[in-house]
């Protein structure tokens, strides 16, 4: 799988230069390391945060955080140090650039899962998802992308490497191994993509119903409810925070689906023709790489604005107020 400009242009005849796709990668592997940092110890350290449910985010925050502060990094370092070039070095960019992007894919994939369980099953859901199960789940999509991602990684550093004195860019020789370079494609990028689409109208078909049934239940109820009192909150304000909860959830899956879409459609699709046809535009391959490297830091921003909406109310008003 592709990810940037170093993987994407497969020209030989390029030397390495300081344009303005190195330069957006500086930028988002600098805002893009900060921001993700900030949102993941936003989640661990508050316990109001810190649910079931955020580990997923979590989880994505810290493939993000592979993308910008480990890949990109290394991807301005080899424009700006020919000393660091070496094969070594290579390996680790590559390796932590297609972890990195199989991370988020397939973190995306197992938050459209959790959607899906909440909404179908919603009784099995609250009944068996905890931070145990959610943390293991994540723990399991992490062992599949290492053993989907590291043999092809290793067969080409062993074998089929073609060097930076050659080739001018450190990438990965696909032409070498076509079949696995393309079942990997499928199996770890491009399927997640296509069950996440697939699935998102069924979770927004399921959770429309489910507001519909709630709110007839509670124009049923009466007022006098709240006598109804477990553990100093009554059922309503209880149901009410689930409610909350829920809502976020949702906004988090529409925000991750139209990212999705704008980020990635365009370098997975160029990636996919890439593997049939002898495609080679140059600006096109630049475009995808920025609009793939924005997810990474828009991610945390969105995530930060839907968790904290009161809070940026308030500074909203505030900052009204003083005008």
């Amino acid at each position: 799988m592709v990810n940037n400009s170093s993987l994407l242009i497969p020209f030989a005849s390029v030397p390495l230069q300081w344009g303005i796709v190195e330069i957006f990668n500086m930028l988002t592997a600098i805002t893009g390391g900060f921001l993700n940092t900030a949102v993941l110890i936003t989640f661990v350290t508050h316990r109001a945060f810190f649910t079931p449910f955020t580990i997923y985010l979590i989880n994505l925050l810290i493939a993000n955080f592979i993308e910008t502060a480990c890949a990109k990094l290394f991807n301005v370092l080899f424009s700006v140090c020919p000393q660091c070039r070496t094969h070594s070095a290579c390996d680790f960019y590559l390796f932590t650039s297609y972890l990195a992007m199989a991370g988020m894919i397939n973190s995306h994939l197992i938050i459209s899962f959790n959607r899906l369980w909440a909404v179908v099953f919603p009784h099995h859901y609250k009944m068996h998802h905890s931070k145990v199960v959610a943390g293991g789940i994540c723990v399991v999509m992490w062992m599949y992308i290492f053993a989907t991602v590291m043999p092809q990684s290793i067969l080409d550093s062993v074998s089929f490497r073609i060097p930076f004195a050659k080739y001018g860019r450190c990438m990965l020789n696909s032409d070498a191994q076509p079949v696995l370079c393309l079942a990997t494609l499928l199996t770890v990028y491009i399927i997640p993509e296509v069950i996440i689409l697939l699935t998102f109208p069924v979770i927004w078909h399921k959770r429309q119903r489910h507001r519909k049934v709630l709110q007839m239940k509670l124009s049923k109820q009466s007022t006098n409810i709240a006598s109804d009192i477990t553990g100093g909150r009554t059922t309503g304000n209880i149901r009410a925070e689930s409610s909350r909860a829920q809502k976020k959830s949702m906004q988090v899956l529409v925000v991750l689906m139209v990212s999705m879409v704008v980020c990635w459609a365009t370098v997975m699709g160029t990636t996919l023709v890439a593997c049939f046809m002898d495609f080679k535009n140059r600006n096109y391959f630049n475009v995808a790489t920025c609009l793939f490297a924005v997810e990474a830091v828009t991610d945390p921003i969105l995530f930060g604005l839907v968790f904290n909406q009161h809070a940026l109310k308030n500074w909203y008003l505030r900052w009204k107020a003083r005008k």
